[in-house]
């Protein structure tokens, strides 16, 4: 709704939401590499039904996807 209302953007998925906030210089090309990292990391979670594998992804998922994930709420917020 917000891509939509803003930059008449029509987005329906998560990765093209990330690469239409840094079209847009929302976010930088870093966040959205990291945004965009993040995703395939829930992807595979969510897809491989494999607990150990789920298991090691999860102790390796950065701690920054929580500030990425609060810039873009902040974003969404204004």
């Amino acid at each position: 709704m917000f891509l939509s209302d803003k930059f008449g953007e029509d987005i329906f998925s998560p990765k093209e939401c990330f690469r239409a906030l840094r079209k847009n210089k929302l976010i930088s090309d870093e966040e959205a590499e990291l945004l965009l990292q993040m995703t395939d990391d829930r992807n595979k979670i969510i897809h491989t039904y494999n607990e150990s594998f789920s298991e090691e992804l999860y102790k390796g998922i950065s701690p920054d996807y929580y500030q990425a994930m609060e810039k873009i709420y902040k974003i969404l917020k204004k």
